[in-house]
């Protein structure tokens, strides 16, 4: 069985970075190989993508670059409850460990293909050389694809358009997240890049369901309850939760990743099984998370949504939830401070039908990929 290795986040108390990773392992899969997450590469790089890498991080001058994303899979992280459940979790998958030449050289000649696999593992941010695969530079005998990659931003510093197009040149096929992701690969390197679904869409509503079972932890809930999961948060979260508590009368079960939560319920101990179980059950969801769109989307449930950031942040990663919302004529469930209006239900009809081709879509983008070379 040949094995194919993704190149992602996989291990992070993000819940949507850990789903996302999953649903990629689990249809490579379902589609007959055998699948691994790298966790470490260490043999020898060539000196020309050592040396690209380095000299656009001395010239780039905006923002933070790598080592700096907190959901990364090598962050420094608390041991407490959520944590344990996030470690078993991740016991789940196969990893791949390239520590020196000798590795590479006996693992090499059974990997198909190399993914760099969905999440922001192309924001300019928070970039690291492996998202790119540079350690694949020249090496025509390994498929070099990427499936739901997302830039995140606007716009990426013109200090690392080289870098960016030196390695995205060397890919068989690229599949990005957002639409707005294929047009910068288009200006800056002059490759064409398919936009398919983020990875948490490849499986079922019924797939999700059966993975929650594993969760084990059982919430004393009541029956009707609103779900408010924030990335960050801020006083402006709150005050939102609040009115939609107050329109709605559903109580509040809370996770808050960035600040302490204020909610009737609030989850501090959330694995990502318990995180599908407390998502799927919600009568109404409030978030600020690409990833709880996508999946409230997979279950059909009523969601809103709060905008993170400033649209004048440099920094700004709402473009990915304009598109997504955008994608499914769902633009009016972001809400403001000022405009709540917990009212109007969600047609599923047509959405449903959506998903349903940009699914078809994109599982034969990387069907037609893999096959193509073996």
């Amino acid at each position: 069985m040949m094995k194919i290795c993704i190149v992602t986040w996989n291990k992070s108390r993000n819940y949507g970075t850990c789903l996302q990773s999953y649903a990629l392992y689990r249809y490579i899969e379902k589609m007959g190989y055998e699948p691994y997450i790298l966790t470490k590469f260490h043999a020898p790089y060539k000196a020309v993508c050592v040396g690209h890498f380095v000299r656009s991080k001395v010239k780039a001058l905006w923002g933070r670059m790598v080592h700096t994303k907190k959901n990364s899979a090598f962050a420094n992280q608390p041991a407490d409850a959520q944590w344990g459940k996030i470690i078993r979790f991740s016991r789940r998958f196969n990893e791949m460990a390239i520590r020196n030449r000798r590795d590479w050289n006996y693992i090499r000649k059974d990997i198909l293909a190399f993914i760099s696999g969905g999440d922001q593992i192309w924001n300019p941010n928070y970039l690291s050389r492996s998202s790119l695969l540079d350690f694949l530079y020249g090496q025509k005998d390994i498929i070099k694809l990427s499936y739901g990659t997302s830039i995140g931003v606007m716009d990426i510093p013109n200090q690392l358009h080289s870098l960016y197009r030196t390695f995205w040149k060397e890919y068989d096929a690229i599949g990005v997240r957002e639409k707005r992701a294929a047009e910068l690969i288009k200006e800056i390197s002059g490759c064409h890049a398919e936009v398919v679904v983020d990875p948490v869409f490849l499986l079922s509503d019924r797939e999700w369901t059966a993975f929650s079972t594993h969760s084990g932890q059982l919430y004393d809930l009541p029956k009707d309850y609103m779900f408010c999961y924030f990335v960050d948060a801020n006083e402006r979260y709150f005050e939102c939760a609040g009115a939609m508590k107050a329109e709605t009368g559903y109580p509040i079960v809370m996770i808050s990743l960035e600040a302490e939560g204020a909610g009737d319920y609030v989850i501090e101990d959330a694995g990502p099984e318990d995180y599908i179980t407390l998502l799927r059950n919600a009568s109404v969801i409030l978030t600020d998370s690409y990833h709880a769109i996508a999946l409230s989307l997979i279950f059909n449930r009523e969601f809103y949504v709060i905008r993170r950031f400033s649209d004048a942040d440099i920094h700004s990663e709402n473009s990915r939830v304009y598109e997504i919302l955008k994608e499914y004529g769902l633009e009016w469930r972001m809400i403001e401070k000022s405009n709540i209006g917990f009212h109007k239900c969600i047609d599923y009809t047509s959405v449903n039908v959506k998903i349903r081709n940009n699914v078809a879509n994109s599982k034969n983008y990387l069907e037609k990929n893999l096959i193509r070379k073996e």
